[in-house]
């Protein structure tokens, strides 16, 4: 299982690249996870697939994944 570690960081203080403005309501903050490269690379290849971006795509997944199991 991959690490995780959890830093916040005020969007205003990202990268202009990272599609901040796409996820959530209200204030947005910063998430960042350790994971497998190539698993990494597997998200991005998805979410070329999909049109999208990674940071949509784990949004959309984590959303999918709180709702069936009654936590969202």
């Amino acid at each position: 299982m991959s690490g995780i570690a959890i830093k916040s960081k005020p969007a205003d203080q990202v990268r202009a690249d990272v599609p901040v403005h796409k996820v959530g309501k209200g204030e947005t903050v910063r998430l960042n996870i350790n994971i497998d490269k190539e698993e990494r690379a597997q998200w991005k290849r998805a979410a070329i697939d999909l049109d999208t971006d990674v940071t949509t795509l784990v949004h959309e997944a984590v959303r999918k994944y709180l709702r069936e199991h009654g936590k969202a």
